[in-house]
């Protein structure tokens, strides 16, 4: 079991600012059988049920790091529930209901701009846009250019419970289908400094490939897509893994910024295969 640290370069600010961690793997990932998993640090705000006790604060599989225990800071609670599902390239909205459903949602016609096998973890050995090519319409075959129906996710990825993981443990901060950029704000105590290089740390739940990037939305505004996608963040090599002994391994990291929306944003593809 690993986990994953990415360094990233902060833009000049002004203001407050919360962040999300966009892992495109995550987002449509559920919708289109990708995977689950959540940010470590900082810590996200859809992983405030941590604060409560007792087992039944978290489904059958629990948010944890996959080489550490559910204690802190891998007591992550819910937050691998909330994504999107039934998301595709170029569509405007998610449809709620598609999971694992390797066609274009909305018969949007897209065609992905994340071609290079080197940068794919699925399929990579077949032609791109061919009938093989189950990946396409996934959202990590175009960065960015996928709907959600959250900035911060949906409670068990749907209003409904259904297959693949879409459930939720109600607890007094959200049921099945709560929009997580409704939560109240989870202080962590982070404190990141504007023009620094920060350290950010996800862990992977459910593996499915894909990849992800980071995104600042400032407090002042409503959490939405829309202001994620005015601040991406820069990646700084190198990436590194975490492992259960304590050591880290260096490793470097694949990443594009053609291709992706917003233009020149950067994307980094899931280093574990």
């Amino acid at each position: 079991g690993r986990s994953s640290f990415t360094r990233v370069m902060l833009l000049s600010m002004q203001q407050q600012y919360v962040v999300v961690a966009h892992v495109i793997a995550t987002i449509g990932l559920m919708g289109q059988a990708d995977g689950h998993g959540s940010m470590v640090n900082p810590l996200p705000r859809n992983a405030m049920d941590r604060q409560l006790s007792g087992p039944s604060r978290c489904p059958e599989h629990p948010c944890a790091c996959a080489n550490s225990s559910s204690e802190a800071p891998c007591d992550l609670a819910q937050s691998c529930y909330y994504y999107s599902q039934g998301c595709t390239i170029g569509c405007e909205h998610c449809d709620n209901t598609s999971a694992r459903l390797h066609v274009d949602v909305c018969g949007s016609g897209m065609k992905p701009t994340n071609n290079d096998p080197r940068m794919r973890t699925v399929s990579i050995n077949v032609v791109p846009m061919s009938p093989q090519d189950l990946t396409q319409h996934n959202p990590w075959r175009a960065p960015g250019f996928a709907p959600v129906v959250d900035a911060c996710g949906l409670a068990g990825g749907s209003p409904n419970t259904g297959p693949g993981w879409a459930e939720y443990i109600t607890t007094k901060y959200a049921k099945q289908g709560t929009p997580g950029s409704s939560l109240p704000e989870f202080p962590t105590g982070t404190v990141w400094t504007a023009g620094s290089i920060a350290e950010a740390t996800w862990q992977l739940t459910a593996n499915h490939g894909g990849g992800y990037s980071y995104r600042l939305c400032s407090l002042a505004e409503k959490l939405t897509e829309e202001c994620f996608q005015k601040t991406p963040l820069a990646f700084v090599p190198p990436m590194r893994l975490s492992f259960s002994n304590g050591t880290q391994l260096a490793i470097n990291g694949s990443y594009i910024s053609t291709g992706t929306n917003p233009p020149g944003s950067m994307w980094a593809k899931n280093p574990i295969p």
